[in-house]
């Protein structure tokens, strides 16, 4: 067996969870420039299988829509956004097949993916499940736990709450601090209406809300802010779009100030034997299997996952960690939550 072969089949075996920084530990500066060329390797074939995989799905709902000999596309942006939102296309499919249009092209099924979006967002039914349902679910309850103490709410002073929905993780802040105060910024106007009957008088005006598309930056001063949070919320942008937003937390951070955030991820499995013994709610998962009404918030549950995953983007923690670093926010902790498929992070803006 060759020097490398662990090399690769680690690689292999461990992509979506490879980070840059683990290559650093090898001293040997070949074996590490020889690690970096596998990654390359194998991230590139990756991204043809899944372009091939998105080709496919628009074929089967699009006849003739794809050249697979050219790998040339026959469809127009309008045609891609009356699929969209439809299984079997899920918008990373979408997302993967995007260079293949013109700048304009892409630009256009972009505006309709957001729209789409926002109408998702602000459909009552959507918003009545998220504020009265998804919260009874153990494994969300236990998420919004550990994410309210990465924030260390105990802390006093302004917290940033970008895509804060419908106000419930700034409800979680209140009750766990009486004197911090919460900027609460969101695109989806009905969604911002919400906050005021989950968070009466808006915590005694310590929230102030914000209606802004986060794609067009975040309306605060450079500098200006020791903690930012965002959960489940800016990940729901396009990847471009998200790049920037990242950026943009650097800017508005003061020098060691924090950037905590969530995201639903790919990729990362963990099994039913470790989560067990990891959770200590294991008496609201009992309820929710063996009672009637538990298994239907359950189904709920998971029928709500996969919507968000027909109309929003999914990444892998190595893009969202490569996203944080080349915005300059070093990563100081990360953890899984609902059974590895989601993830949290803790950024720092450097003090120098």
């Amino acid at each position: 067996m060759g020097i490398f072969d662990p090399v690769d089949k680690f690689c292999q075996q461990n992509l979506t969870d490879f980070l840059v920084r683990d290559i650093m530990q090898y001293k040997d500066s070949y074996r590490r420039e020889e690690l970096f060329r596998l990654k390359s390797e194998y991230t590139e074939k990756e991204e043809t299988m899944n372009q091939e995989l998105a080709f496919k799905k628009l074929g089967e709902v699009i006849p003739d829509a794809v050249d697979l000999s050219t790998r040339k596309l026959r469809v127009s942006p309008q045609q891609v956004l009356d699929v969209f939102g439809k299984s079997p296309i899920l918008c990373n499919d979408i997302v993967t097949i995007l260079p293949f249009f013109s700048k304009e092209e892409r630009e256009e099924i972009e505006e309709g993916i957001y729209q789409k979006q926002q109408a998702f967002w602000n459909n009552p039914a959507q918003v009545k499940y998220y504020t009265e349902i998804h919260p009874q679910l153990p494994s969300v309850l236990e998420h919004f736990a550990h994410f309210t103490n990465c924030i260390s709410p105990e802390e006093e002073g302004v917290v940033v709450d970008l895509g804060c929905g419908c106000g419930a993780l700034m409800k979680r802040l209140l009750e766990k601090n009486k004197s911090v105060k919460i900027v609460g910024i969101d695109y989806a106007p009905h969604v911002l209406d919400v906050v005021s009957g989950l968070v009466p008088n808006l915590g005694t005006g310590r929230i102030e809300l914000i209606n802004h598309d986060l794609r067009k930056g975040i309306p605060l001063p450079d500098a200006s802010q020791t903690r930012i949070v965002s959960n489940w919320g800016i990940v729901n942008l396009l990847p471009d779009d998200l790049q920037r937003s990242f950026f943009e937390v650097y800017r508005v951070l003061k020098p060691g100030g924090r950037f905590t955030f969530s995201a639903l991820i790919e990729g990362k499995k963990i099994s039913a034997k470790a989560f067990w013994n990891g959770t200590p709610n294991k008496l609201g998962f009992l309820w929710m299997a063996i009672n009637s009404l538990g298994r239907g918030i359950a189904q709920k549950g998971w029928k709500f996952e996969k919507e968000l995953h027909l109309l929003f983007p999914v990444y892998s923690v190595e893009e969202l960690v490569e996203m944080a670093e080349r915005a300059k926010q070093g990563i100081i902790q990360k953890e899984y939550t609902l059974m590895g498929r989601s993830i949290t992070m803790v950024t720092q803006k450097s003090k120098s």
